[in-house]
């Protein structure tokens, strides 16, 4: 459970601007952005080790 929280944490490091960029695209606002991206990482932490193993957690 650690390395699955290790690769999700590196992921989420390495992706945070893009994220937030393109959640900004779909709001048009600031906090509504931050919100989207802490909402979807929530949600990715639930359902990470589904997530990392099909290979392409980016898409």
């Amino acid at each position: 459970m650690a390395r699955d929280d290790e690769a999700l944490t590196r992921f989420a490091t390495q992706h945070a601007r893009s994220l937030y960029g393109r959640a900004f695209l779909l709001t048009s606002d600031h906090h509504l952005a931050e919100d989207l991206v802490q909402n979807t990482l929530a949600k990715l932490y639930l359902n990470w080790s589904s997530v990392d193993r099909a290979g392409n957690p980016g898409a």
